[in-house]
C-alpha cells in the first residue's frame, strides 16, 4: 500500500469507522436522538441523528448557515460534555491552504460532531511530514483561540510565515 492510501484511510474512513463503531456498540447510541431533539430543529433531527451515526460533517440543508456552528458545537457539548475542540477553531484549518488533503481533512474533523475531541486534532499527526510549518502555525492558531477573544493575526506569528517566499499561511476566512 502507498503512502497516500495510507493518508486516504487514516483521514477519511478511519474516522467514519470509530463513529459508527462507537454509536452501535456502545450505550451511548441513545445519545444521538437526545443530542438531534435538542440541538436541531424538527426539520433537522433526522440529518444529524444520520451525521452523528455516520461519523460524517454536519451537512443539513434544513439548517440556516448561520447557525451550523453552534448547532455542532452543540452536539459535540450533548455528546462529550464542555470541549475546547469546536467548529470556532475552523479558521485555523487556513494554515494548511497548500496542502489540500490536510486542508480537507481539517475541515471535515472540525464539522464531524461525532467525532470525540482528541480525535479531531489527531489528523496533525498525518500532516507533519509534508507541511510541518502549517502545522506549527495550525497549532499557534489554536492554542490563540482558545487564549485569547481578538482576532489571530497569522502575520504577527513567525511558524505562520515564509521569509524566503513573503508569504503567509492563511487565505480567506472560511464560513459556512
Amino acid at each position: 500500500m502507498n503512502a497516500v492510501m495510507i493518508v486516504i484511510f487514516f483521514i477519511f474512513l478511519l474516522p467514519k469507522l470509530l463513529a459508527a463503531r462507537y454509536f452501535r456498540d456502545s450505550d451511548d447510541s441513545r445519545r444521538v436522538p437526545v443530542a438531534a431533539e435538542k440541538c436541531c430543529s424538527l426539520a433537522a433531527e433526522e440529518c444529524c441523528s444520520r451525521a452523528l451515526r455516520s461519523g460524517e460533517p454536519l451537512r443539513c440543508d434544513e439548517i440556516p448557515e448561520h447557525r451550523v456552528a453552534e448547532t455542532i458545537g452543540c452536539l459535540g457539548t450533548m455528546l462529550f460534555g464542555s470541549t475546547p475542540v469546536n467548529v470556532t477553531l475552523l479558521p485555523c484549518c487556513d494554515a494548511y491552504r497548500d496542502n489540500e488533503a490536510c486542508f480537507k481533512t481539517c475541515v471535515y474533523m472540525f464539522t464531524a460532531p461525532s467525532l470525540p475531541p482528541k480525535r479531531k486534532l489527531a489528523f496533525r499527526h498525518h500532516c507533519r511530514s509534508s507541511a510541518s510549518r502549517a502545522t506549527q502555525c495550525f497549532n499557534r492558531c489554536i492554542l490563540w483561540k482558545m487564549r485569547k477573544s481578538e482576532p489571530f493575526t497569522p502575520s504577527e506569528h513567525v511558524a505562520c510565515t515564509d521569509e524566503e517566499e513573503d508569504k503567509i499561511y492563511f487565505g480567506e476566512e472560511l464560513g459556512f
